[in-house]
């Protein structure tokens, strides 16, 4: 049997505080290059060491549901900044979740929600407005390993590999993070159009040493049709003599009699020939194949359109420099005659990018464009122990997002002192506010943005307080060095963020904000057993530790 019970407004605005500062309190303890780790455990598995504010809101979970919402409502976001910016998710949660628990307390003492909304959002508005008017783009390669090396928390091996990826790659390319047996972390890159989807039988293999069949000078055949019967893999073959060319075979499933003969002729060496079944899934299925057919300049054979593989495929046949297929990837280096509807393609593929709101899309438009593009970077992450390889992913994830998000969108400079000098312009604009809600509403805005700053300067073990005050007497781009403990010009020390955090951030938290300031209720649901007993659904886990 459920039971449903109904918290309102005054009972529950205490509790979801509460959660609201418990996560904020742990939170901050991350926060700068003094901040401390976290150790995280569950009883179900091993205990983590961590230093990722994503990673530590997951395992959080209160015994009670009033502040277990409080809980939710900062993983919300921090999933939402680690989606959209893939850093600074620890400077969010703090920012956010003192907006809203100042915020609850108005509410509490009798003010409407309405009134100091808006001074909220008028403070929100200034700084949005006025944010990218200060950053500036990066040009020189030191100050982007100082910004990758920050953000991997000090360590400068991480941030050089990260530098290297997008040396290599760009801002287009595709970085991705794989962890390996080894101890050490290393860098491979890719050339050339990659798919996720490998030889259909190893006996296509040529190159027995790297486990792997290589083509130079080959034609290519790209289809979504089956391939079901022997008169269709023989005209195949037979085109591939006919070219006298090696043939990559890019296809759906291939049914056993057509597959053997192919694999008998190649065996026999009477054919250069390797069979790939096509990747992806669905919509992008279709879209990936269009983007191989631009790429090495062959005709799509769709089945849609009814072609089959008949006695005329030669004019359908696109040509490439060179293909390796591995197991589970295949790379295509297109010829330099091609360049040209690559780049056609690629355009169409930004304006398409800049067209769609669904993260899904986004995604999957980045990668089409990292692969035509011929960037791909992989980082092979190598630890000694397991404890420490996941620590050295989220910080090289991190450093990854933090050096995009600023070689894209510019930056500002760090540790929150832009929010710092932003605080004392706001309080000029406070005096000309009509209604003393608005002027509660920005006040409290104020307050919640010097917060993060403050937390790092107390994990370097200094009153925030007094430096605080100290920083608003300098220019916009003085602040504190947590590192190095002093008060100086952190842009020349390389210590900043990517202009696009600080906005994310923002607008998140005027999203957020406005809903739960206006909720009146919250319905919990339990369980009765037989004999009258309640169970909560939300169960207790063991507390968790800082370092």
């Amino acid at each position: 049997m459920i039971s449903k019970t109904i918290h309102y407004k005054n009972h529950i605005i205490k509790d979801i505080r509460k959660g609201l500062l418990v996560t904020s309190k742990i939170l901050s303890l991350t926060l700068g290059p003094r901040g401390k780790n976290i150790v995280l455990w569950d009883r179900t598995s091993q205990p983590l060491v961590l230093n990722d504010g994503t990673a530590i809101v997951n395992k959080l979970y209160s015994f009670y549901f009033t502040e277990h919402v409080g809980q939710f409502i900062i993983k919300d976001v921090l999933h939402d900044i680690n989606d959209s910016v893939g850093d600074g998710t620890s400077t969010t949660g703090v920012l956010v979740s003192h907006i809203i628990s100042n915020g609850l307390t108005l509410t509490r003492s009798g003010f409407q929600p309405k009134l100091f909304l808006r001074g909220l959002n008028l403070g929100n508005s200034y700084i949005k407005e006025n944010l990218f008017s200060v950053a500036w783009p990066l040009f020189c390669n030191k100050e982007i390993l100082k910004i990758a090396t920050n953000s991997a928390g000090g360590d400068l091996s991480l941030g050089k590999l990260v530098v290297q990826a997008f040396k290599k790659v760009g801002t287009e390319g595709l970085i991705s993070i794989e962890t390996c047996d080894k101890k050490t972390t290393s860098l491979k890159i890719y050339g050339g159009l990659q798919i996720d989807r490998g030889y259909v039988s190893h006996k296509f293999i040529n190159n027995i040493k790297k486990s792997s069949c290589e083509l130079k000078e080959c034609a290519v055949l790209v289809t979504d049709n089956k391939i079901k019967t022997l008169q269709e893999a023989i005209n195949i073959m037979r085109s591939s003599l006919e070219i006298n060319k090696p043939l990559l075979l890019i296809s759906d499933e291939i049914a056993k009699k057509p597959l053997v003969s192919l694999l008998n002729n190649v065996i026999k060496k009477k054919i250069n020939l390797c069979a790939v079944k096509i990747p992806s899934f669905g919509v992008y299925r279709k879209a990936i194949l269009q983007d191989i057919a631009i790429a090495t300049g062959a005709r799509y054979i769709s089945t849609e359109s009814g072609d089959r593989f008949d006695d005329k495929l030669i004019p359908q046949l696109g040509y490439a420099k060179k293909c390796v297929v591995h197991e589970n990837c295949c790379t295509i280096v297109s010829k330099n005659k091609y360049k040209s509807r690559i780049k056609e393609r690629l355009k169409f593929l930004r304006v398409l990018l800049q067209a769609s709101d669904s993260t899904f899309e986004i995604q999957q438009i980045s990668e089409r464009i990292a692969k035509l593009s011929g960037g791909i970077a992989v980082l092979q992450l190598g630890a000694s122990t397991e404890i420490e390889l996941n620590d050295k992913k989220l910080r090289l994830e991190d450093a990854k997002n933090a050096t995009f998000a600023s070689l894209t969108q510019g930056v500002v400079p760090g540790s929150a002192i832009s929010l710092v000098h932003f605080s004392n312009y706001l309080k000029i604009s406070e005096k000309y506010l009509k209604f003393i809600g608005e002027n509660m509403g920005l006040e409290l805005f104020l307050k919640s943005i010097l917060m993060p700053n403050r937390c790092i300067i107390n994990n370097s073990n200094f009153d925030s307080i007094t430096i605080e005050k100290e920083i608003l007497k300098y220019p916009f781009e003085i602040g504190f060095d947590a590192e190095n403990q002093c008060i100086t010009n952190i842009i020349n020390e390389g210590i900043v963020d990517p202009s696009l955090l600080v906005y994310n951030s923002l607008n998140t938290a005027k999203k957020v904000t406005s809903v739960v300031l206006n909720a009146r209720a919250a319905v919990s649901v339990k369980k009765v057993d037989n004999l009258g007993k309640k169970n909560l659904a939300i169960t207790q886990l063991p507390p968790v530790y800082s370092m």
